[in-house]
């Protein structure tokens, strides 16, 4: 999944990673804009072209699908055994068989897709593949066999989704280019019925729920912090740019956010930082595994220890010298760091 779950939390609770000391396992020259997605041994990433799946042991690649795009694909979805990606100027979803490679099915929409996520867990019947598309499609299909649940219209580009099976029952946000995040609650086997809507003043980055609400990262203004229940919509909290300059992590009942200077948690009654380190400039949006964060600078990576007296430490458990890390992933006991693809230099770094 995105950011591990399907509520974009950036957070595995049970997950172990590099934690009092660091080195590299592997590094590979595979590329790509998003993190990996990581199942049953395997890293698998998306490219400009289609599909990389690496061992996550070693890196070696273990096979490559072309599907023939000229755009790069969205992050890839994994779910039994199968591997969904996006091919966006094809308008096609692809099912791939996740041991080799070999498409399942394919499905094409009447407009191309954004994003991709997965609706699925605890009181969720049914699971379902959500995609978004350009002009506001938001698309259900079945895993299976790509056959279309569902579809609904908003207003704008789709530019994130997000799914809580919490909250007053399982709910869907959704994201756009023109600001505005959408509220569902997923109805078996029914279409699913708005909850709330509300308009924001910028472009939705990203988005991530702890179950009582969604956060909101508006391009070049930070974070919002939106309720739900009887407060549905309104603001609960937010964060400025120079708090939060990505999508923050929520880990241990708490949101961590990364700034221009500093990375800190998220937030005291009066919207502040209740305690932060000094940090320099915060590039990807941060990971957590267990009681370790993980974010970077220009120049490295860093991992910070969230227990103790504060919700962060300082000094730093590590740092590692890595330039021009764009996402992270952690599974399998390790680190992924995924590095800007422009640069040359390995595409992909994993450390343990």
């Amino acid at each position: 999944m995105a950011r591990y779950d399907t509520g974009n939390t950036g957070y595995v609770a049970n997950g172990v990673a590099p934690r009092d000391d660091v080195t590299e396992r592997w590094l590979s020259d595979a590329s790509s804009v998003h993190p990996p997605a990581i199942a049953d041994g395997t890293a698998y990433l998306s490219t400009f072209e289609g599909v990389t799946a690496l061992d996550t042991t070693d890196g070696s690649e273990q096979w490559r699908v072309d599907l023939g795009s000229e755009q790069q694909t969205a992050q890839p979805v994994v779910h039994n055994a199968r591997v969904f990606v996006t091919a966006p100027d094809r308008r096609a979803l692809v099912a791939l068989d996740a041991t080799n490679g070999e498409t399942l099915w394919q499905h094409t929409a009447p407009r191309p897709y954004t994003t991709l996520t997965l609706s699925d867990g605890e009181h969720i019947d049914t699971p379902l593949l959500i995609l978004g598309g350009e002009d506001g499609l938001v698309q259900a299909v079945h895993p299976i066999d790509g056959r279309e649940a569902w579809r609904l219209d908003v207003f704008g580009r789709v530019s994130d989704l997000c799914v809580t099976p919490y909250g007053g029952g399982p709910t869907l946000y959704v994201g756009t280019t023109g600001g505005e995040v959408y509220a569902y609650w997923l109805q078996p086997a029914e279409t699913p019925s708005e909850r709330w809507r509300r308009k924001l003043p910028g472009r939705i980055d990203g988005l991530t729920s702890n179950g009582n609400g969604a956060v909101a990262k508006i391009w070049g203004r930070g974070v919002v912090k939106l309720q739900n229940a009887f407060h549905a919509g309104s603001t609960a909290r937010k964060a400025d740019q120079t708090d939060v300059a990505a999508l923050p992590v929520y880990a241990r009942s708490r949101f961590v956010g990364v700034g221009s200077e500093h990375v800190g948690l998220l937030w005291r009654a009066d919207g502040e930082l209740s305690h932060s380190v000094s940090f320099g400039i915060g590039v990807p949006a941060p990971v957590a595994a267990g009681d370790t964060l993980y974010t970077a600078t220009e120049s490295d990576i860093r991992a910070f220890d969230m227990n103790g007296s504060g919700p962060l430490s300082d000094p730093k458990l590590w740092t590692h010298s890595l330039s021009n890390v764009d996402n992270f992933a952690v599974a399998d006991g390790a680190l992924f760091a995924v590095r800007n693809p422009v640069v040359d230099a390995p595409g992909i770094v994993c450390l343990e």
